[in-house]
């Protein structure tokens, strides 16, 4: 199966959109105490964006939903 690049990630881009402009959907943006919070972290795990998702689950208090098992190491509840 061919995939369209482009047509993809413009399909996503809409998606996203639309997901984001929902009345139930807060986005979060990342703050000065998610940072802090990212460098306090152990080098459990080395992506940058997981980490800053774990940063932010401590901080806010909420869950995470992953299948990654490296989240599981730090002090946060993973849904999944």
């Amino acid at each position: 199966m061919e995939v369209n690049i482009h047509e993809a990630k413009t399909h996503l881009s809409r998606l996203l959109e639309r997901f984001a402009t929902g009345e139930d959907v807060r986005l979060l943006p990342v703050s000065l105490s998610h940072v802090l919070q990212v460098e306090s972290l152990p080098m459990h795990h080395r992506d940058p964006f997981d980490r800053l998702l774990i940063a932010q689950s401590i901080e806010e208090g909420w869950p995470i939903i992953t299948d990654d098992p490296w989240f599981a190491r730090y002090p946060v509840d993973v849904i999944w």
